[in-house]
């Protein structure tokens, strides 16, 4: 009775597989002789003739087949939420009204998706959700506002706040 634990070294699984081919006895008869499971040395014998005869790993060829599957439903999706966003993305919109996006098509499309086709972090996202989001008023008069500092002149300071109180 063979031992199910047993572990075979590779040269021993070649030597047993080239010996049945060299025979062209059954591989029962060969397992029976040997001691050994015989669907196990089946396995073995399928691969060295696979190996003899130069053919491709058909594990190789489901695994790029099942990996080309996954990149087509993934790029699919990514043109179904494409064709969603245009209408926003041709107003090149805030990081808000991006964010406000991903929530709304956020039962039907990964997050992870939405980010990367809009340009903006998954943590960003996660933080402006769990920080509350803000008011469509106020996020929208932020997003008008921009930054304090990209509309002054370049004036800023003691000087400035003086010049500004006196007048001048």
């Amino acid at each position: 009775m063979p031992n199910p634990a047993a572990k075979y070294t590779d040269e021993f699984r070649r030597e047993t597989a080239d010996y049945i081919i060299s025979t062209g006895r059954p591989i029962t008869e060969c397992c029976a002789e040997l001691g050994l499971n015989s669907k196990t040395v089946n396995k073995w014998v399928q691969n060295r003739r696979r190996e003899l005869a130069g053919g491709p790993d058909p594990k190789a060829e489901d695994r790029e087949l099942r990996e080309a599957k996954r990149r087509i439903r993934e790029l699919e999706m990514e043109n179904a939420f494409l064709k969603k966003s245009r209408g926003l993305l041709r107003q090149k919109p805030g990081v808000a009204a991006r964010y406000r996006l991903m929530l709304a098509e956020k039962a039907e499309f990964p997050v992870k998706l939405m980010a990367r086709v809009l340009g903006v972090s998954r943590s960003g996202f996660y933080s402006w959700l769990s920080n509350g989001r803000p008011r469509e008023g106020w996020s929208a008069a932020r997003e008008k506002a921009g930054r304090p500092s990209a509309r002054r002149s370049g004036a800023c300071g003691w000087s400035r706040t003086a010049g500004s109180a006196s007048g001048s």
